[in-house]
């Protein structure tokens, strides 16, 4: 919940015309001068743009993680023999992040 709490106050923060007050934005405020880039963190707004692009590299990652994962708890719950859940497991082919 943190962190869609976060992504939630950094999508609001952006979408504002105007002034932002940290005060407003508790979850980012919180982090500023020490999030991700201490050097682009220096306010709410720069909180915002690190979480937001932290929000969007994880969905391509995290994606492919989730897809492998299920596929292989689905292989293992179908494996007939303790054997075959281990050749379930060892067969899950993660993907390359990075």
């Amino acid at each position: 919940m943190e962190y869609q709490e976060a992504y939630a106050q950094a999508q609001t923060a952006l979408g504002v015309t105007g002034t932002v007050s940290a005060s407003d934005y508790p979850m980012l405020a919180a982090t500023i001068g020490i999030d991700v880039d201490p050097k682009t963190a220096k306010d709410v707004l720069g909180v915002a743009r690190s979480v937001k692009a932290a929000y969007e590299a994880f969905l391509g990652g995290g994606a492919s993680i989730r897809g492998a994962r299920l596929a292989g708890k689905q292989a293992v719950d179908a494996a007939a023999t303790i054997d075959d859940a281990c050749a379930a497991v060892d067969a899950v082919s993660w993907p390359a992040l990075g």
